[in-house]
């Protein structure tokens, strides 16, 4: 709960909530997106998904800390007891997306839920 908190205090301070199942932020780097074709956030964690933001090599994005392979429906927690190498692993599979936020692009200063292919961030 201590990790929470300062997260669930930000959020409501600037207007937004986060949801039940995020345990907190986490730091995301986008990584391996080729200058020509960057890296796409999805309104749900499909390639046929409305694209909503894109994201260049560098760019450090807020996670919710859960990723889920969509083939296998399992999902895990970036912030979970397993090591570092073990969910880096997992993020790098070929069916594994990861769940962020994004500022809606109207610059209004909204928030949603967007997810990105895990293996383009690292955390």
């Amino acid at each position: 709960m201590k990790k929470l908190l300062p997260s669930v205090l930000f959020c409501t301070l600037l207007g937004f909530s986060i949801p039940a199942h995020a345990s907190a932020f986490t730091g995301l780097t986008v990584v391996g997106a080729p200058a020509s074709d960057p890296l796409n956030a999805r309104n749900w964690p499909s390639t046929s998904s409305t694209v909503v933001r894109t994201y260049t090599n560098g760019t450090v994005l807020s996670g919710t800390s859960r990723c889920k392979n969509i083939i296998t429906n399992e999902s895990f927690k970036i912030d979970g007891p397993q090591s570092k190498a073990w969910k880096y692993n997992q993020m790098k599979a070929a069916n594994v997306w990861c769940q962020i936020w994004h500022e809606v692009p109207n610059g209004s200063g909204v928030f949603k839920i967007g997810w990105v292919r895990g293996r383009n961030v690292k955390p």
